[in-house]
């Protein structure tokens, strides 16, 4: 019987490997195919808020806090979407970045064990913006009117989003502000500073022209960020 509980004893120490043989073999395992203990995911979506669509090419870092600060990066999809996977646990910290865009840049993400995070980015993008002197000529058929009177007036929707001028089904419901009056010199030519425009906005703006001689007339003119003339022409008739 003891030679027996002998050899059981020695096929027990066989079939167990030690802890110290567990250990390197986890360690073994983690150096070969990585170890994904202490790990989560951070994923999310990078929009514009004005016009509510996604930001494609968005450059987002992730950067752990703790530690050695390990870090990545990526760009976003056509989606606007980004996705790290491997994340370490704790506190890091999400960055993006697009040329042209500001807003909500920066966040904090707490990533726990296993945890699925999300962190949506709503940027704005910066408009350009267009500030022009506006040369204006009034002719009638034998050439320019001298000291013609211009008095110069903004729609309600100036500087404000593009579909507030759809949200009035005629012109007339709209309500023009008055800015001031120009005169006309020798040559004809009256100069007047626009309102600065900027993308996404569009600007109506009316023009009341008076001259001795002359029938009264108005202009309307249209402005959007593909749109700021320099120079108009108007013909008032004469009497």
């Amino acid at each position: 019987m003891g030679w027996n509980h002998s050899r059981t004893e020695e096929n027990n120490r066989r079939s167990t490997p030690s802890w110290a043989w567990l250990s390197a073999l986890s360690v073994s395992a983690c150096f070969l195919y990585g170890c994904t203990t202490g790990r989560g995911v951070v994923e999310g979506l990078v929009f514009e808020s004005q016009r509510e669509i996604a930001i494609e090419g968005a450059v987002v870092t992730i950067t752990s806090l703790e530690g050695d600060g390990e870090e990545q990066f990526m760009l976003t999809d056509i989606n606007g979407i980004y996705r790290f996977e491997g994340i370490r646990e704790g506190l890091n910290q999400v960055t993006v970045v697009k040329e042209g865009y500001t807003g909500d840049l920066v966040k904090l993400a707490d990533v726990v064990q296993g945890g699925d995070l999300t962190l949506d980015f709503r940027l704005s993008i910066v408009p350009r913006r267009i500030s022009e002197t506006l040369e204006i000529r009034v002719l009638d058929d034998l050439g320019p009117v001298k000291n013609a009177v211009i008095d110069y007036y903004q729609s309600s929707c100036v500087g404000k989003s593009s579909g507030c001028l759809s949200d009035f089904p005629e012109k007339d419901d709209l309500f023009f502000l008055f800015v001031g009056s120009f005169s006309t010199g020798d040559d004809g030519i009256a100069a007047l500073g626009l309102p600065a425009v900027e993308e996404f906005n569009q600007y109506l703006l009316q023009f009341r022209i008076v001259g001795v001689g002359h029938r009264n007339t108005t202009a309307d003119l249209l402005l959007n960020i593909d749109y700021v003339p320099t120079s108009i022409e108007l013909f008032l008739p004469r009497q």
